[in-house]
């Protein structure tokens, strides 16, 4: 991942971060890409954690490969913390698997989630998404989850106040990432819930395959 999402995630796990009792944590979409050293796993190493990376392929980072693509291999209930970075834009169905993050998820656990809201398409086959605020926000909403906190790093605005300066991006900044944190509680209906879940990860797995497709013209890659 890059750089000012691996910061991101890190400063708000330090600060919604429990360091008084051990935590299990579960990364999903762990695989360190080609050309990438950094991971979540060196966030949370210096703390007295477990630690475990799944995702669609093997790879370095990755502890488990998931058999299927919207089905967690996960106890319910399992982990206490959860980290989901530059992954969603990828997923062409990311609500379901945000309701399986939910369903592993303690009560009281946490979800950290990095995305972009900008840049170019990227890590093939699939880049089908950007995010806000306010994506996060419906996220919550979706799966009973309470939303801690939710910020996008936009550009500042023209003199004029009506417009983003795209301009003044740094290469830095250039993807300009949204974080969700998340919180299980005593809101989220497990029971109702299930029912939506388990028909909703039948239905995107049996089309999580976008292929044929179209594929994009060059001048707007």
């Amino acid at each position: 991942m890059h750089k000012s999402a691996h910061e991101a995630m890190r400063l708000n796990f330090e600060k919604f971060f429990d360091k008084t009792k051990h935590k299990h944590v579960v990364d999903i979409g762990s695989r360190a890409v080609s050309g990438h050293t950094m991971t979540h796993r060196s966030i949370v190493e210096q703390y007295d954690l477990s630690y475990l990376g799944l995702d669609v392929v093997s790879g370095p980072n990755v502890d488990v490969v998931m058999q299927e693509a919207y089905r967690l291999p996960l106890k319910t209930e399992s982990a206490d913390i959860m980290f989901c970075g530059q992954v969603f834009e990828h997923v062409p169905y990311f609500w379901v698997t945000f309701l399986e993050m939910a369903r592993v998820l303690r009560p009281g656990g946490i979800i950290f989630l990095t995305a972009p809201s900008r840049g170019h398409r990227h890590s093939p086959p699939t880049d089908c998404w950007r995010f806000y605020p306010d994506g996060m926000l419906a996220l919550a909403k979706f799966s009973d989850l309470e939303l801690l906190h939710a910020h996008t790093d936009f550009p500042k605005k023209t003199e004029d106040g009506k417009k983003l300066d795209y301009t003044t991006i740094t290469d830095y900044r250039y993807w300009g990432d949204t974080i969700g944190v998340f919180q299980k509680t005593s809101a989220y209906k497990k029971w109702s819930i299930t029912v939506l879940r388990e028909l909703m990860i039948r239905w995107a797995n049996k089309r999580s395959d976008l292929k044929p497709g179209v594929k994009p013209q060059k001048n707007h890659e």
